[in-house]
C-alpha cells in the first residue's frame, strides 16, 4: 500500500481518502489493485470510525432483496449489492437497521422444515 500515491505519501493519501464520501469508494477501488485492496481491507472504514467521520444515509427497499441508500448531504443515490437468500427469507417478515456502515436485515430462513432467524 505504500505505492498508493508516492508524491504525497501514504499518510496524506489516507487522510484524503478518509474524508471522501463513501459513495466514491467504488470509483476509488476501480483505479488500480492497490486502491481495490485498500477499500476491501476495511482500513478506511476503521480510520473513519477512529476519527469520528460520520455520514448519515437513509436506506430504502421496495423489493425483498434489493436495497438503495440515499446520501442526503451529497444528494446521491446508491444501489446496494443484492442479498443472496433462500425463498423463505425472501417472503418472511423482516426488520432492518443500520449499524455503523452496515445495513442489517433480520428475517427467517427456511432450513428444511425448520425456520431460523437470520441476519444478512
Amino acid at each position: 500500500m505504500s505505492s498508493l500515491i508516492h508524491v504525497i505519501g501514504r499518510d496524506l493519501t489516507m487522510k484524503s481518502l478518509m474524508s471522501l464520501p463513501r459513495y466514491n469508494y467504488a470509483r476509488i477501488a476501480s483505479l488500480n489493485r492497490s486502491f481495490c485492496e485498500l477499500i476491501r481491507s476495511g482500513e478506511l472504514y476503521r480510520l473513519r470510525s477512529t476519527h469520528q467521520v460520520i455520514e448519515h444515509w437513509v436506506y430504502f427497499s421496495c423489493d425483498p432483496l434489493k436495497w438503495e441508500a440515499f446520501d442526503p448531504v451529497n444528494e446521491k443515490w446508491m444501489n446496494l449489492p443484492m442479498m443472496d437468500t433462500d425463498l423463505g427469507f425472501q417472503f418472511s417478515d423482516k426488520e432492518s437497521m443500520a449499524v455503523g456502515t452496515d445495513l442489517l436485515v433480520i428475517g427467517n430462513d427456511m432450513l428444511g422444515r425448520v425456520s431460523t432467524s437470520t441476519v444478512y
